[in-house]
């Protein structure tokens, strides 16, 4: 984790934390309320979500169920898109991942990070483009 610190036209940047048990294999990172939701891993191992504090590093908790996902944050709830196509409202919080409506919207490879725009959500896998309305 890198902080940086501006002063006048001038950036430092200094390291907060470093953990050789994290890395963000895929998509996007999440900060909600001074905890980090990414997917955790590298080439070759299984990727995890995982649930860390932005300015320690500590470890809440990792859940091997739900792997290479990406995140949008709007209206209180984390919108997750998995590898698999799996799109999901969830609760997240320091102890869990709590999944409170999930749907399977695509067929093929989902690593692109959905868009919102107003309530309209927009998804894509490797062969798809879609708009969902969520108002």
């Amino acid at each position: 984790m890198i902080h940086l610190q501006r002063n006048g036209t001038q950036t430092k940047a200094t390291e907060a934390w470093s953990s050789n048990r994290l890395r963000l294999h895929n998509g996007n990172a999440m900060c909600v309320g001074g905890t980090l939701y990414f997917t955790s891993g590298g080439k070759g191992s299984q990727a995890i979500l995982s649930a860390v504090d932005a300015a320690s590093g500590n470890i809440y908790w990792q859940e091997r169920s739900i792997q290479k996902a990406t995140f949008v944050w709007a209206d209180g709830k984390l919108i997750t898109l998995d590898q698999d196509g799996y799109l999901m409202l969830a609760n997240p919080s320091q102890k869990e991942f709590k999944v409170v409506a999930k749907s399977k919207l695509l067929e093929n490879l989902s690593w692109t990070p959905p868009v919102l725009v107003g309530t309209k959500l927009y998804l894509r896998d490797r062969k798809t483009v879609m708009a969902v309305e969520l108002g």
